[in-house]
């Protein structure tokens, strides 16, 4: 078992973002307008209400100069933090849950 395994709360990877954003002295308008894509769309990641896709990983590490594994490790970080709170059904012989961390 890892540390990594025993993570919970994982941040959103919308508040790794909305730190790069601020830390180049940008606004979520300017992003958008570097990615081509509607300001509502960054607004919606940084709030963290919609994730990560891949496509918008290689968007983000070609915008922001970095790997575009970057973006979409913490996706799937948040994503198996957020799965590892909730016991899997299985088949209804019982459900499944995390480790004892």
């Amino acid at each position: 078992m890892t540390i990594a395994s025993c993570l919970t709360d994982a941040p959103h990877p919308g508040e790794f973002l909305k730190e790069e954003i601020d830390a180049r002295g940008w606004s979520q308008r300017d992003l958008a307008y570097i990615l081509g894509i509607p300001e509502q769309a960054v607004t919606m990641i940084v709030s963290g209400k919609r994730g990560i896709s891949p496509e918008m990983a290689k968007a983000l590490g070609q915008a922001l100069d970095v790997s575009s594994d970057y973006f979409a490790n913490l996706q799937q970080s948040y994503e198996m933090a957020n799965a590892r709170g909730t016991p899997m059904q299985l088949g209804g012989q019982g459900t499944m849950s995390s480790p004892e961390c």
